[in-house]
């Protein structure tokens, strides 16, 4: 990609649109519109490296690369072809196309892939694909008569942060986690507090946050492979990150577990996060738990019943969490994901904001 502006593409779980786009805000980016499914912005380089290494509610970064008119697919392939493809596809590099297509005379996802691919192939002078090397993602959306491409910097989706390598039973993607840690208005000076740590997700997240780790430092990106991609750029920002990392400073992050194994799984992932000396480990029922003295954010993500537990000893945790809710917790800002808004009963003053975790449907409770 030459370093030009280009439109920019944050993509989030719905819901969190607005707290993607007070990310954006506070990197210094420009032009954030919030849209379903994400935020739309500008930038160059830099700013598409920083969205990248910083972003801890998106999924992915796209660079919106073409929108053209096409009726048919003789006149898709022959806009298509004259695309500058070669600024971020290397000649023989493996291509995979995501297609959608709604109202438009184009249908068949297949051939539209597969037309697309031929102009990419025809563009870049090669007409054969080769074995090996990073694949690129495309994704094609076809409204009516125009075809909107983008092109994924991201690669693996960005809540791969790279340190979870035990992922423990139904785990909370780490983007939700930081999408609901901000919606929260968790502050780092405040304690922190997760009954249910399970993987650890909310407390990494939490003391990330805290000690101002970008949550793309240990892993790569799709635009790493691009032909234009700048390495001494791209150092640069990792240089000015460590200048900003913080250690100290921050209120209590307690993450606990009634499972010791599980806990030391979650310790493990904070471990090669880096962070797990900043999160305080307890092996306890959630009755059981003695909270920081002074309030601050409590974030829970009990047990479903769908697959982990039985519905009735859920139904008597969640009795439990009512409970608590409105006795030991009642100064504390609380979110806790809940599957059924049955389940809490008596808590009063809730909000709720609907989202999907494990491809179940699910609401966070906050207030």
């Amino acid at each position: 990609m030459k370093n030009r502006q280009v439109d920019l593409f944050a993509v989030v779980p719905p819901g969190f649109e607005q707290v993607c786009a007070a990310e954006l805000l506070a990197l210094g980016m420009a032009d954030i519109v919030p849209e379903a499914g994400g935020v739309s912005f500008t930038g160059k380089l830099r700013e598409l490296y920083l969205a990248n290494l910083w972003l801890r509610s998106a999924g992915r970064v796209l660079v919106r690369f073409a929108e053209v008119q096409a009726r048919d697919f003789p006149s898709l392939f022959r806009k298509a072809v004259r695309l500058p493809w070669g600024e971020f596809i290397r000649p023989g590099q493996r291509l995979r196309f995501r297609v959608s297509s709604r109202g438009s005379r184009l249908q068949h996802g297949g051939r539209i892939a597969e037309t697309l691919e031929m102009a990419a192939r025809q563009a870049l002078g090669v007409r054969q694909e080769e074995d090996g090397g990073e694949e690129q993602l495309v994704l094609v959306r076809l409204e009516k008569d125009c075809c909107f491409i983008s092109i994924d910097s991201s690669g693996a989706l960005l809540h791969r942060r790279g340190y979870r390598v035990e992922p423990g039973a139904a785990p909370l993607r780490e983007n939700l986690a930081a999408a609901i840690l901000a919606t929260l208005a968790w502050r780092s000076s405040e304690p922190m507090v997760d009954p249910f740590c399970g993987s650890g997700t909310f407390a990494i997240e939490a003391a990330l946050l805290a000690a101002n780790i970008p949550p793309g430092r240990q892993r790569d990106f799709a635009f790493m492979h691009w032909p234009g991609f700048r390495h001494g750029l791209w150092k640069l920002l990792l240089v000015e990150a460590d200048r900003g990392l913080h250690r100290d400073g921050h209120g209590p992050i307690l993450a606990a577990d009634r499972d010791a194994g599980m806990l030391a799984m979650a310790r493990a992932n904070a471990d090669l996060a880096g962070v797990a000396d900043l999160i305080e480990w307890r092996c306890a029922e959630v009755m059981d738990l003695r909270l920081p003295s002074r309030p601050g954010v409590l974030v829970a993500n009990p047990p479903y019943g769908s697959r982990l537990e039985q519905p009735e000893s859920v139904a008597r945790l969640y009795r439990q969490l009512d409970a608590l809710c409105l006795t030991e917790w009642r100064d504390w800002r609380k979110g806790i994901i809940v599957p059924d808004p049955a389940l809490l009963q008596q808590w009063s003053g809730r909000k709720k904001l609907r989202f999907r975790n494990g491809g179940l449907p699910v609401r966070l409770w906050f207030d």
